[in-house]
């Protein structure tokens, strides 16, 4: 690999380039870790590209990065005008200006990984990997509140009246009554405690775990299993559309449940990469983050995916790889071609049934390909 790198430095350094260029022409992507839509606007925050946002419907993308000090965006809350996101790192940052400019709100977080972020009237939650933080005042201060958070690597949060949930790691779900005051633990026919996700429908809890979709009609009390038609247990987000209830799993698409999680049905013609990070939707669309293939939308109710990531330049690279005039990149996508010193990419996949590429080497005529899941091509 160090020749491989030689022989690229050698290529690029003999157009004596005086400074960087971005060369992603033909590439496209990202890893979409929230979506959130309000009125006409979406906003997406990805992991290293910040945050984008869309007017026209996903179509196009345009970054909203101006003050970020942390492109690694965890989540976003949007009340009113305010637009709150959460880093992993880089604390709480918040936008007034439709996410032009951006202003860190961290005085009292004693530590800066936002993981979650819920919003109710005044009071503004922050669910953390050292527990719940809540402010009153438009984020400008912030006060701890872990009493009976007694695992407080705090993964999701949802609002539902006075009552507010809280998913962790390992912990399973709290509930808390006194707007955070107090928290009491409410794991009863939870079989897996590791949370990635609420929804509300009614009187109707759903939760997404590693173990599946969970239902409570009793605040937390008991909960369900529901996981019948689930090919992959690993639930990551949960958005609905009127009794259509979608579930983003890790790996394996969405899924679609009509009669509140009692059976699901996988959707997934059109996504190509089923690992959906999270959901979100605007009227009769659904918008799917995913892990490295950007945004999808359906306006079907899931029956079909397309790929909306015009705009959207955050793609991971995984390796290079160069040969006489022929620049190979790995990414998620994929293997990609410049014969033109990456001035423009061509995708080549043909035969690949794994586009997770970890690794390339060539020799001579051969070029060898490393992937995440099926080995060497």
């Amino acid at each position: 690999m160090k020749k491989l790198l030689l022989i690229l430095f050698i290529i690029l350094t003999q157009n004596v380039f005086t400074q960087w260029q971005e060369v992603n022409n033909g590439l496209y992507g990202g890893r979409i870790k929230c979506i959130v839509v309000s009125g006409n606007n979406i906003f997406a925050g990805t992991d290293g590209g910040g945050v984008f946002s869309s007017t026209d419907g996903g179509n196009s993308w345009t970054p909203k990065n101006n003050g970020l000090t942390d492109n690694y965006i965890n989540s976003i809350a949007i009340s009113g005008n305010n637009i709150f996101a959460g880093t992993n790192g880089g604390g709480v940052f918040l936008s007034t200006d439709g996410g032009n400019s951006w202003t860190p709100k961290n005085n009292g977080l004693t530590v800066n990984y936002i993981n979650s972020i819920a919003i109710s009237g005044n009071n503004i939650f922050a669910g953390t990997i050292h527990g719940i933080f809540l402010s009153t005042d438009n984020g400008n201060s912030w006060v701890q509140k872990n009493d009976g958070l007694t695992n407080t690597f705090v993964t999701a949060l949802i609002i539902s009246g006075n009552n507010i949930f809280a998913g962790t790691e390992g912990g399973g779900v709290y509930l808390s009554i006194n707007n955070g005051n107090s928290w009491e633990q409410k794991n009863n026919g939870l079989t897996n405690v590791n949370i990635r996700t609420f929804l509300v429908i009614g009187n109707i809890i759903f939760v997404g775990t590693y173990g599946g979709v969970f239902t409570s009609t009793n605040n937390g009390n008991s909960w369900l299993q529901k996981n019948n038609g689930l090919t992959l247990t690993r639930v990551l987000s949960l958005v609905n559309i009127g009794n259509s209830i979608f579930a983003g799993t890790d790996g394996a698409g969405v899924f679609i449940s009509n009669d509140n999680g009692n059976f699901w049905t996988q959707k997934n013609y059109g996504l190509t990469f089923t690992r959906v990070l999270s959901l979100a939707v605007r009227g009769n669309t659904i918008f799917a983050g995913t892990e490295i293939g950007g945004v999808y939308f359906s306006n079907d109710n899931g029956n079909s995916w397309t790929q909306r990531n015009n705009g959207i330049t955050h793609t991971y690279i995984e390796d290079f790889a160069a040969n006489d005039n022929n620049i190979f990149v790995g990414t998620g996508f994929g293997i990609f071609l410049s014969t033109n010193y990456g001035e423009s990419w061509t995708q080549k996949n043909s035969g690949l049934t794994d586009l997770n590429i970890e690794a390339i080497e060539i020799f001579g005529n051969y070029i060898l390909v490393g992937t995440y899941r099926e080995g060497v091509f």
